[in-house]
């Protein structure tokens, strides 16, 4: 029989090699992401005239840049050195109206004012050390998931009566990632999983809306936290 050091050994062995391979796969998509980055564009003036619009209503410094992809991807934040970048793909612009794209920016302003591309990074940590652990895998999705549902909120407070033209825009990007896209780094922030859209849209049309997290989110960060302790 295996004596327990051996067993222990072999137990920290496989954590921390999962640990290594977590990171390997998130390094990838970051090199090829950043790849991505190289081939956008600059966005037109009128997006970035209502940006800076949006970007004083949530109380920014300044406004992000914003750069327009080809690709087919999530409109989402990259925390980049420089300050976080606001990554909108053409096509789904193509799609959309005047007021759709003034939702979709909001958006993705409302997860720079929220901080929640610095908490990404959290997120990542804890899933490279509790890469095994399912309690980890359901509080950073469960966190994922508030963040944009408070953020739908911060829109609906930004842009009076956009309701309506919001959950459009929700319906059309959920149109629109159907089809095969690129997978994205765990840092993006972006409009979030698919599958829980419809619980979004169905929150925006009855007002059950709240820009602030909600205390079952609170709960799973002290579940991560509980869990790092226990097995410290």
């Amino acid at each position: 029989a295996r004596s327990p050091v051996s067993i222990a050994s072999a137990c920290l062995f496989a954590w921390g090699f999962g640990s290594l391979l977590w990171i390997a796969v998130a390094l990838r998509r970051i090199r090829s992401f950043r790849r991505l980055l190289s081939q956008t564009r600059s966005a037109p003036d009128w997006m970035r005239i209502e940006a800076e619009a949006l970007s004083a209503r949530f109380g920014l410094r300044r406004c992000p840049e914003l750069r327009i992809a080809e690709a087919r991807i999530s409109p989402l934040v990259w925390p980049a050195r420089r300050g976080p970048l606001v990554v909108i793909p053409a096509e789904l612009i193509a799609r959309l109206d005047a007021q759709q794209r003034s939702t979709l920016v909001a958006h993705e302003l409302a997860h720079i004012a929220r901080r929640d591309h610095w908490w990404r990074w959290l997120h990542l940590a804890a899933l490279a050390l509790y890469w095994w652990h399912p309690a980890a895998w359901w509080s950073v999705r469960r966190i994922q998931r508030a963040e944009e549902e408070c953020c739908d909120a911060w829109v609906v407070w930004a842009l009076d009566d956009a309701g309506r033209d919001y959950a459009r825009t929700l319906v059309d990007t959920v149109d629109f990632l159907a089809a095969p896209r690129l997978s994205l780094p765990p840092q993006a922030s972006g409009l979030g999983r698919i599958a829980p859209l419809k619980r979004r849209i169905e929150m925006l049309m009855h007002g059950r809306l709240t820009r602030r997290m909600p205390p079952v989110c609170r709960a799973a960060v002290l579940v991560i936290a509980a869990a790092a302790l226990l097995l410290s």
